[in-house]
């Protein structure tokens, strides 16, 4: 487990929502799908392995990373990154340069929305 103050460092851009067991539930497939669900998202769930990263890109519509297992590193290239935990749900504007990768030996699993 990385230290807390690294997962909050430099959010200014980055607007990550916290799973809340007592409002929301267990954290699990079928109550994170829900509540991305219910904010008008369409959901898709992947795995990626240990060592899985993508080159810089952007998105031409909102999206959401929701992270159910694994450690998912979310940077801006020359500006912020965070790492995201099981439960945070991570907001991508659109047009947002950005890359992703697995944070550590674990694989990533999460559901990646798109708005509807």
């Amino acid at each position: 487990m990385i230290p807390l103050y690294y997962h909050i460092i430099n959010m200014s851009e980055l607007k990550v929502e916290h799973w809340d067991s007592e409002r929301d539930g267990p954290l699990n497939d079928e109550n994170m799908t829900k509540k991305v669900e219910a904010q008008g998202y369409s959901c898709v769930k992947y795995t990626f392995p240990a060592g899985t990263a993508s080159a810089d890109h952007s998105h031409d519509v909102p999206r959401k990373d929701a992270i159910l297992a694994g450690q998912f590193k979310f940077a801006i290239p020359g500006k912020e990154e965070v790492i995201l935990q099981p439960g945070d749900i991570l907001d991508i504007p659109v047009g947002l340069v950005h890359n992703e990768s697995v944070f550590g030996n674990d694989a990533v699993t999460f559901i990646d929305a798109t708005k509807l």
